[in-house]
């Protein structure tokens, strides 16, 4: 493959912002497409001026470099706009997504002392716009709702987006004043915590570039003439690889789908000539399972796709490269350190198939045991990043982040894994941390359990994934009542949809008045827990 010169995308590892990398664009190709969104086909020209007027309305409703902003949406123009438009002037995004409910968006809200946030006013069956305002109270740093999407609100209490987005001219000056420098916070992007609690990641223009910009000329050979299909939730730190850290930093074309699904999959990659793609293993299986004609498709366009997520096992890729006639790599990331170790385009099939790969310039990667001692090759032992794109601290929570973030700067992981070869390629093994992936998005037992324990009816909580083919995992609730208490499934589950996002639903509940099995601690026995499912289902015990 030949080498790609990428002096003309970026000069150093540090440096750029979102506002500088937007000026280069705006002057370099103001009428190149950026975003397609269904029959929307912006240009950067015109990305500068809608994110203009947005940032000149954001500083006029008294906001100011440092603020944060939620916004919440699917994955829409206007949501990107409101993300580009706060983050040009200093403004922190704080992306939530829309299928958070009542509690996590109260907690969201109020952790990260959002002065404004930015709301498609309905989305499935939720009223984000109503749901937020009601939260005013409750979040005393909340002074302002921008909605969009809902003008049938009719209410003053509330600030259009329709109407601020045609009106009112565009303060040069306070842009000015407010451009952030490139060691200033970005966003703060929230990931669910092992103990129930959210944290919230802080990352600055810095650590978000400097990922993207070793893997992509290191691994990916992108160019600006490339076309990617975002269909990951842009709240996603997945989604944030691709449509900011590279579309945005290669001035790419990125075609946006609002939700994903397998026909328009196959539909989108066809019609808008897409080059490359970055999702979850469920998302390449899904057209193999539900659309007919995949083999008739012309993915002529279609050369390169990257997994993430979780592990997808060697014959998932295999009939991936196959049916997609595309090279293809495995990655493991987190919100924490993005990108983090990753398999090549031409790697042999045993390491491409067989390993989670190894990490890029920007990254040294350790394989500790649990005394902080390096372990040999071969040898099984919790992984540990540093560099300039790990995350620089836990929003309110400077305790937790000496916990995770060592001395030396290194970011214990919770990743458990193994060094195969004198390469560095890796074999992840299992999770430290209590997780479960479901179809890409990482589920805390922790914070199920402690949801569910909040119950009056409740005695005790048990939460354990098993295997499933197509989303990776899936996720079983066990639950103890307490003596002389009644609650129905339906009546659970009621209680979940309206609390928690919908993917935290557990596929299978059972309520039950016996005691569940015990250790001898006196806490439940998981392990006892799953195997026993497992054998009911009939499946074969792997880790999640």
């Amino acid at each position: 493959m030949s080498k790609i010169d990428y002096s003309k995308y970026w000069t150093s590892m540090v440096g750029d912002t979102a506002a500088s990398i937007l000026k280069k664009w705006v002057n370099n190709k103001p009428d190149k497409e950026f975003i397609v969104f269904r029959d929307q086909r912006l240009t950067w020209k015109e990305l500068d001026e809608l994110t203009a007027k947005l940032a000149s309305a954001y500083l006029k409703l008294g906001m100011k470099k440092g603020d944060r902003i939620g916004i919440i949406g699917p994955n829409h123009v206007e949501v990107l706009i409101a993300w580009f438009a706060a983050v040009r002037v200093g403004i922190v995004p704080v992306p939530i997504n829309t299928r958070y409910r009542k509690m996590e968006l109260e907690y969201l809200i109020g952790d990260s002392g959002c002065k404004t946030v930015f709301t498609i006013g309905e989305f499935g069956d939720f009223q984000f716009a109503k749901a937020v305002h009601e939260l005013r109270e409750k979040c005393p740093d909340l002074k302002n709702v921008i909605v969009y999407g809902s003008e049938e609100l009719n209410d003053d209490s509330y600030i259009y987006y329709e109407g601020i987005s045609k009106q009112g001219e565009i303060d040069y000056k306070g842009m000015e004043q407010n451009e952030p420098e490139s060691s200033d916070i970005l966003m703060i992007l929230y990931t669910s915590g092992t103990t129930g609690v959210p944290k919230g990641v802080v990352h600055t223009h810095d650590s978000m570039l400097c990922d993207s910009k070793a893997y992509i000329g290191e691994v990916w050979h992108l160019t600006d003439e490339d076309v990617v299909l975002l269909a990951m939730p842009w709240t996603h730190m997945i989604g944030h690889e691709i449509f900011f850290n590279s579309a945005f930093l290669l001035g790419q074309k990125v075609v946006v789908m609002e939700t994903y699904n397998p026909v328009m999959f196959a539909d989108l990659i066809e019609k808008e000539k897409v080059t490359w793609f970055l999702g979850v293993p469920t998302m390449y299986m899904l057209p193999i399972i539900r659309v007919p004609d995949i083999g008739e498709r012309d993915f002529s366009s279609f050369k390169f796709g990257i997994t993430a997520g979780f592990y997808a096992p060697p014959e998932q890729m295999k009939l991936f490269k196959k049916t997609y006639q595309i090279d293809l790599i495995q990655l493991l990331g987190s919100t924490e350190a993005g990108a983090m170790l990753m398999t090549r385009r031409d790697d042999p099939d045993d390491v491409a198939f067989n390993t989670i790969g190894r990490v890029v310039s920007n990254k040294e990667v350790k394989i500790c045991d649990e005394s902080g001692k390096e372990v040999p090759k071969g040898e099984v032992g919790e992984l540990l990043f540093k560099g300039p794109s790990i995350f620089k601290y836990y929003w309110n929570k400077p305790d937790l982040t000496k916990k995770e973030k060592d001395e030396n700067g290194f970011w214990h992981s919770g990743d458990m894994g193994r060094m195969v070869d004198d390469q560095g390629n890796i074999q992840l093994v299992s999770r430290k941390k209590e997780i479960i992936i479901r179809g890409g998005f990482n589920i805390y037992p922790g914070e199920i359990e402690a949801f569910v324990l909040n119950m009056p009816e409740i005695q005790m909580a048990v939460l354990v994934g098993y295997p499933d083919k197509v989303l990776g995992a899936k996720t079983y609730l066990n639950v103890m009542l307490k003596p002389g208490k009644e609650l129905s499934e339906d009546e659970l589950r009621a209680r979940f949809k309206e609390n928690l996002a919908n993917y935290k639903m557990p596929d299978l509940i059972k309520i039950q008045s016996d005691p569940l099995p015990m250790l001898p601690t006196g806490k439940p026995d998981k392990v006892t827990i799953r195997s026993n499912l497992l054998r009911e289902l009939g499946l074969e015990d792997k880790s999640l």
